[in-house]
């Protein structure tokens, strides 16, 4: 069996992009996407609510020039891409873990 990873989101933009530029001049966006599984009435009576959950994306070149100049908080969005997990040393010497999608397909 093959091995896949990916991704496809369909939500809405929690706040604008934050663009910025790599020293080597390739525009950057980080998006924040949040999708929803709509909440239900179970047969008992029990009220389940919605449940949202928040998606943070990585937008390279294109993708990120669109993102900087049609999408803001709020704006619907598709995306596919590759899951990627990384880690940093913060300011105070404590190891971040983050996950993230980086973004093949942006609409």
């Amino acid at each position: 069996m093959a091995n896949v990873n990916q991704v496809t989101l369909i939500g809405y933009l929690g706040q604008d992009p934050k663009v910025s530029t790599t020293q080597h001049g390739i525009k950057v966006a980080r998006i924040s996407v949040g999708t929803t599984e709509r909440g239900y009435t179970t047969r008992s009576g029990q009220q389940i609510p919605d449940k949202t959950e928040w998606h943070e994306v990585v937008l390279w070149r294109q993708s990120a020039e669109f993102a900087e100049r049609y999408c803001k908080k709020g704006t619907q969005v598709f995306v596919q891409g590759k899951l990627r997990h990384r880690s940093y040393v913060d300011k105070d010497n404590q190891t971040k873990y983050v996950t993230e999608v980086e973004a093949d397909d942006f609409q």
